[in-house]
């Protein structure tokens, strides 16, 4: 486990361009200790790389989650959502991918330049590609508005659509800067927000930024103080499917881990939505204890919850 800034630098000046295998910003400079916040980032899990070698990017649609190899000729690595590795695949065309984001279709990433990839991962295939007004390395996408954040390191994070249009842009700092990954938070109280994955401090910081201005709302936490082993800030998301009654912070330190905080309570995926316009799946009769309560469709559309019984 890499522990102090000094050790990290060291050890990356002595490896070989061929050798490295995270990638570090080359003008990250230790900013010193900042407070955790104790009010979230409960650890969830931390489970091993199942490669390693460049792993960086991460994502996950729900049932599955992906790493990116930004050192290599357009590799994508997949787990179940328990950290079991599975496969890999290579979608052509997509050499060095960063980040990655997630439309509820599509995954989005860059090669810390301005074409973005749309890509198909269950068909491992490139959809199409866009011009971003900036730079990608970080990204995330923003659902509630059709927007993408991305930067390159230090850069302004900047706003664009799927056309690839500047929505607007707001520089890094004072906290946060050499980001790796983004994941966009329209879940927490007080959201929406844009979190980071920073190498500063000992390089894996989250950082909350408040949108759409921008602005650090000065809650940051050191992932090193809770993981196992850790190295340098890699990709980042957000999901309500690992853990259940909560929002998750998925990220990874490059090579070493994929990890999960906790976020916020909340519900994860429902077996059937309750509908007045739409005859679908129901209930038809809960039995338990002394409940025993009779539904059909449009006939008692409600939740149990507030019933109870004595077992």
């Amino acid at each position: 486990m890499l522990t102090q800034i000094a050790a990290n630098k060291q050890a990356l000046t002595q490896l070989s361009a061929t050798e490295q295998v995270s990638e570090m910003n080359p003008n990250a400079k230790p900013t010193g200790d900042f407070p955790a916040s104790d009010a979230l980032f409960d650890l969830q899990f931390e489970y091993p790389v199942g490669v390693g070698g460049g792993e960086a990017g991460i994502e996950t649609d729900g049932n599955y989650i992906y790493t990116a190899k930004w050192n290599g000729t357009g590799e994508f690595y997949k787990y179940e959502m328990d950290g079991t590795y599975l496969d890999v695949f290579t979608i052509t065309g997509t050499n060095g991918c960063r980040d990655i984001a997630y439309d509820g279709t599509y995954f989005y990433g860059g090669a810390a330049s301005t074409t973005v990839f749309q890509m198909d991962f269950g068909t491992a295939t490139m959809v199409s590609t866009f011009t971003a007004p900036t730079p990608c390395r970080a990204i995330a996408y923003n659902e509630d508005d059709g927007l993408f954040y991305a930067n390159n390191w230090g850069s302004d994070i900047t706003a664009f659509d799927m056309t690839g249009a500047n929505q607007g842009s707001f520089a890094v700092g004072p906290t946060g800067d050499s980001y790796y990954g983004f994941a966009y938070d329209g879940y927490s109280t007080g959201s929406p927000f844009l979190w980071g994955f920073a190498q500063v401090n000992n390089l894996c910081e989250l950082i909350q930024i408040g949108l759409p201005a921008g602005a650090e709302t000065g809650i940051t936490f050191d992932m090193s103080t809770v993981l196992s082993a850790y190295d340098m800030a890699g990709g980042l998301a957000i999901d309500n499917n690992f853990v259940s009654g909560s929002w998750t912070i998925l990220g990874t330190c490059q090579n070493v881990n994929l990890f999960g905080v906790e976020l916020t309570e909340g519900t994860g995926s429902t077996y059937c939505d309750a509908s007045t316009t739409t005859e679908d799946e129901w209930i038809a009769n809960v039995l338990c204890g002394d409940i025993d309560n009779a539904s059909g469709w449009q006939g008692g559309v409600a939740d149990y919850t507030a019933m109870t019984t004595t077992i």
